[in-house]
């Protein structure tokens, strides 16, 4: 037994002893992140100034070296210095920004932490690594200019397209607008930003394709032969206006939308002696039957019928290519009933009551000679037939002749061109056909499709 003990003491004392095991980096706490946000000025930040409320900066804590990585290049700003060790001031050298929006640049900062053992490190991993510290976001608005801008934007495409032609101004800066715009007049809004109010006479030569501009109230465009055969904007605002006429001038195209639309306060309308086609808009903010009600002329052509014959000899400025249907809101106001029972617009009543212009209501449209109208939008004179015609108010459907009527006992032979009606006022020719209809827009459409082949280029033969 003795024997047995001794032999496996010496095997025992014969084998190698084990291998340590290796080191790896021990690494201290990262610090944590810290989140930062900057803003820029929008006429720049410069690298030096004798006023330090003009420069940017920002100051990092770090216990090693650090580097500063953007995510993309920027063209715009430029940061000092990159890179660093221990504590620093960051400067972000900013350029002005004179894009027409806010802009965004990120940054972050990488710290190089070592281990706390890295003397007796023996795995082979490295004994430092980078940790980011710091996440910078930095934000520019775009500079401000003068002018509002949505009238800015409409400035800055007359000038672009020189539609004011010999008169058109060069704009120096477009964030100290100072230029004369003839015939655009400005005033300052809300905001104490000018803002276009009026168009009184502009020479223009065309229309930039918008027409946003919510402070307008007054346009006033006529006899301008250089607008022949350009169109209306296409995208229309103009909230606050109660006067348009952009008429005798030879303009092309549809309609916009929006001029009817976006006009609840319109109470003048000339768009007569011009080449326009298609469907009419469907809804007239400022109409009767729906609107507001506040329109009181509403012109699109100037001829009439006064007699049981169409008035001979019209030319083609009337806008004949002008179709379809007669929306129930394309209409006009009552004249106004007085105290002393008559109807009359040029009285001290009317204009108390906010009527703007002393003559009859009146609503003409192109089109109708040419037969374009396959009838009436259910509710069209609605006003006048509940008013002298005894119908009732949730009749939309029924044909009276007291629909066409601009006030009871009488037709004037001005007031429109749907349709003449005789002495006994109990037949009207030549108008638009007695019938009252659902609307279809894409029935609409299609008429300003095929109208547009027709009437396009008519304005080039007169």
């Amino acid at each position: 037994m003795y024997l047995a003990a001794f032999a496996a003491f010496a095997l025992a004392s014969c084998q190698p002893a084990p291998e340590p095991e290796p080191i790896a980096p021990i690494f201290p706490d990262a610090p944590s992140k810290v989140e930062e946000s900057l803003v820029a000025n929008p006429e720049g930040n410069p690298a030096e100034a004798e006023d330090a409320t003009l420069l940017l900066t920002l100051d990092i804590e770090a216990e090693g070296a650090w580097t500063l990585e953007a995510f993309e290049e920027y063209d715009w700003v430029e940061v000092t210095p990159t890179s660093g060790e221990g504590n620093a001031t960051l400067t972000f050298v900013t350029l002005p920004n004179e894009t027409d929006k806010e802009r965004t640049a990120e940054f972050e900062i990488k710290e190089t932490i070592t281990a706390t053992n890295a003397a007796e490190v023996d795995n082979g991993d490295p004994t430092t690594k980078e940790v980011v510290t710091y996440n910078i976001f930095l934000s520019q608005k775009r500079k401000e200019s003068n002018v509002a801008d949505s009238s800015l934007a409409f400035l800055k495409a007359i000038v672009e397209g020189n539609m004011l032609g010999e008169d058109t101004p060069a704009v120096d800066n477009w964030y100290v607008v100072d230029e004369t715009f003839p015939g655009i007049n400005m005033d300052y809004d809300s905001d104490n930003k000018l803002a276009i109010v009026s168009i009184d006479g502009a020479p223009l030569t065309d229309f930039p394709t918008v027409m946003n501009l919510p402070e307008l109230y007054f346009i006033n465009i006529s006899n301008n032969a250089n607008l022949a055969g350009k169109h209306l904007p296409a995208e229309w605002n103009t909230p606050k206006c109660y006067y348009i006429c952009v008429n005798h001038s030879k303009l092309s195209g549809t309609i916009p939308a929006g001029l009817a639309e976006t006009t609840p306060n319109l109470q003048i309308c000339y768009l007569n002696n011009n080449h326009m086609y298609g469907a009419l808009p469907h809804t007239w903010a400022a109409g009767a039957n729906g609107g507001t009600g506040k329109l009181e002329i509403l012109m699109i052509a100037e001829i009439y019928n006064r007699n049981s014959t169409p008035e001979e000899g019209f030319k083609n400025d009337q806008s004949d290519g002008l179709g379809y249907m007669i929306p129930a809101t394309f209409d006009c106001r009552m004249n106004f009933l007085n105290s002393d029972g008559t109807y009359a617009n040029n009285t001290e009543e009317a204009k108390a009551a906010g009527y703007y212009q002393g003559d009859k209501t009146c609503v003409k449209t192109g089109g109708v000679f040419q037969g374009n109208y396959i009838g009436f939008e259910k509710g069209w004179g609605q006003e006048r037939y509940v008013a002298f015609g005894g119908g009732a108010e949730d009749d939309l459907s029924t044909w009276s002749i007291y629909r066409a009527q601009c006030a009871k006992g009488g037709w004037a032979w001005y007031y429109s061109n749907l349709g003449y009606v005789n002495e006994d006022e109990t037949t009207m020719y030549f108008g638009v056909p007695q019938e009252m209809k659902d609307w279809d827009q894409g029935a609409a459409d299609a008429y300003t499709a095929s109208a547009e082949a027709i009437w396009g280029d008519v304005w080039k033969n007169y």
